[in-house]
């Protein structure tokens, strides 16, 4: 982004207070759409569950209408009645069935709830009527291939458990000769619950635009401290990317 006179010249009027003047034959502005947020003052988390949180990184919506809650430094899952009231807490720390190291991102499936530990490497399903949890490590894709004699290790994370059980997986590339360096791509891939790549629906190059402001008496230029990726989300039972 280059910040030119005219542009230093715009800025300053506007802090002033003084009319911006439209360049003559410019388009006319378009007001974007948008929505108007209230809060709904009938879901209330009591304190003693907000000091449990500090980083909030995944919420589902189970259809009776409660909420189930991920922090990433809580290793459980908290489920909140509609009033915003705790319910129950799902998992306790360790590493066997149903404990977490931490919780990344959870959803729904079907009859179960999901949920991504980073820490342990694996997704667990919780039958949300009760039941044993079943877990699906992660961290090794199988490539189809007639000539494959072992499964080929990758570096990408689930993202959502897709409607059909398989998995949107995000994976970072990073250059074959220098493996070291900072990640050169985003890939998005659709894999089987065995982690079967199906196919590719995404890949973007990884970077940092430049941004050179220009002064009276010299420019600086500085990288921007937000990536060029695009943003992504999907909705909690994964059908909406």
């Amino acid at each position: 982004m280059v910040m030119s006179r005219s542009s230093w010249s715009a800025l300053l009027a506007l802090g002033f207070g003084l009319p911006a003047v439209q360049p003559s034959g410019a388009p006319e502005p378009i007001d974007p759409p948008r929505v108007a947020a209230q809060r709904d003052t009938t879901f209330v988390v009591p304190d003693s569950v907000l000091a449990n949180l500090s980083l909030v990184g995944g919420l589902a919506l189970d259809p009776d209408g409660s909420l189930y809650l991920a922090d990433r430094h809580l290793p459980a899952i908290l489920q909140l009645e509609p009033s915003g009231a705790l319910r129950r807490v799902i998992g306790r720390p360790g590493g066997g069935p149903g404990e977490f190291n931490s919780v990344l991102a959870l959803g729904l499936h079907r009859d179960s709830l999901w949920a991504l530990d980073a820490g342990l490497v694996r997704v667990t399903f919780f039958p949300r009527e009760g039941g044993r949890p079943a877990t699906v490590p992660y961290g090794v894709y199988l490539l189809p291939s007639p000539n494959l004699t072992r499964p080929q290790v990758r570096r990408g994370i689930p993202y959502t458990v897709l409607p059909d059980g398989g998995f949107l997986v995000q994976e970072v590339e990073r250059s074959r000769e220098q493996p070291w360096s900072d990640p050169v791509s985003t890939c998005l891939l659709r894999t089987t619950r065995r982690f079967e790549v199906l196919d590719t629906l995404l890949q973007v190059p990884r970077g940092h635009s430049g941004m050179a402001f220009v002064y009276d008496d010299g420019e600086s230029h500085y990288l921007q401290p937000f990536g060029d990726d695009p943003i992504w989300g999907t909705s909690s039972d994964g059908s909406v990317l």
